[in-house]
């Protein structure tokens, strides 16, 4: 019998009614299940794309793929107070980013107008007001120039005021400091006047106190044995940043040499720079080349180019080029754009042409790389 055919005349049986709310729980919870599935999965893609950790953020703003991550990583730490080895990392490689992306400084600048929690940063305006006025005008163009660099060197000024600079904020600052220096003297010497000579000692005392910065550094670190084979073992410094930190350092002192001042540290840029190669060798292998390249043209800085003191660095950039000419990092095209480029420093046309005057190797790596005769005559 079917058992919609029977009839029930009265209230309807409670175990009906009981079997009617059990399905619709059934319903329900089949709902909410669905959902919560739903909404895992949305959140565990969201998760599997998103980087979660610093070194994933790092990664993700180095690879010049999204600079995001890591600038609200750094928001974040401020706003809860914490100042680690790495809130100072993350805010170095942020403002490095100036660096890597062709001079536009408005990345970084838009970057503290939107996050009211690191406001501090907006006292670097009142160190270079001319320049901070017109970047909000818009009149600084987004490649390279000297007023997005004193910029930088004012956003780098404040960072290490307010406790957040580590060994690489001081060592860019340092070089960057040194580069004015020597860039600031002009050849005509008839210019050489009073304001001339108050710009160029404050340049060169803001590179000398970012180098003692790091004098101090390195000898509280280095007790054990008094070599720099001691901060092989360092593990306060992030590694990459301890690599740009002490590159930039030995290139300050070797750029500063070039304006006729010795900049006091208790080691050599050639006993730092050759630490550097092997340290890069062994724990950031990306910036080898560059750290080998940036030896080489400080050389070229400090006016001492002879033929032995350049193929140390050279030979080892010519290797390593010759190996990898089509994997290589950004700093194989940057060193083959300094024809066209307008960089100044380690990607300056003038100092690529003076290392392949001084090194045949590099030279010959450049022809057969597309440069001509007539590139190493202009």
């Amino acid at each position: 019998m079917e058992a919609t055919n029977y009839s029930y005349p009265g209230p309807e049986p409670v175990e009906q009614e009981s079997h009617k709310s059990f399905k619709i729980y059934i319903i329900i919870g089949s709902i909410v299940l669905a959902l919560f599935l739903l909404w895992s999965a949305g959140y565990l893609d969201k998760k599997e794309h998103q980087p979660i950790t610093y070194e994933e953020v790092l990664q993700v703003s180095n690879d010049n793929l999204d600079p995001v991550p890591l600038q609200n990583y750094f928001v974040e730490q401020v706003a809860a107070g914490v100042n680690d080895d790495k809130t100072r990392s993350a805010i170095y490689w942020i403002t490095h980013r100036y660096f890597d992306n062709g001079g536009n400084i408005y990345e970084i600048s838009d970057f503290i107008e939107a996050h009211p929690e690191i406001s501090f940063l907006k006292e670097a305006e009142l160190i270079y007001p001319e320049q901070f006025q017109k970047i909000r005008e818009k009149k600084v163009p987004k490649t390279y120039s000297f007023d997005s660099l004193y910029a930088m060197l004012a956003y780098y000024e404040v960072i290490d005021k307010n406790n957040y600079g580590d060994i690489a904020i001081w060592g860019l600052a340092a070089n960057k400091y040194a580069e004015l220096t020597l860039w600031s003297i002009p050849e005509d010497e008839t210019k050489i006047d009073e304001e001339y000579l108050k710009s160029y000692r404050q340049l060169r005392s803001r590179s000398e106190y970012f180098i003692e910065r790091i004098n101090n550094f390195i000898n509280k670190n280095t007790q054990e044995t008094n070599t720099l084979a001691d901060l092989n073992n360092l593990k306060t410094v992030p590694t990459d940043d301890l690599l740009v930190g002490l590159n930039q350092y030995a290139s300050a002192l070797l750029i500063l040499k070039g304006t006729g001042n010795e900049a006091r540290s208790n080691f050599s840029p050639f006993q730092i720079f050759e630490f550097n190669s092997e340290y890069a060798k062994a724990n950031v292998p990306r910036l080898y080349l560059f750290t080998n390249y940036l030896f080489a043209t400080s050389l070229a800085y400090s006016g001492n180019t002879s033929k032995a003191e350049v193929a140390i660095p050279l030979d080892r950039v010519v290797a390593y080029v010759r190996e990898n000419q089509n994997q290589g990092p950004a700093t194989i095209n940057r060193i083959l754009s300094s024809k066209v480029n307008t960089e100044r420093g380690v990607f300056d046309y003038d100092v690529t042409q003076i290392l392949a005057a001084a090194h045949p190797g590099f030279k010959g790596w450049l022809l057969d790389s597309g440069w001509t005769e007539a590139d190493f005559q202009k």
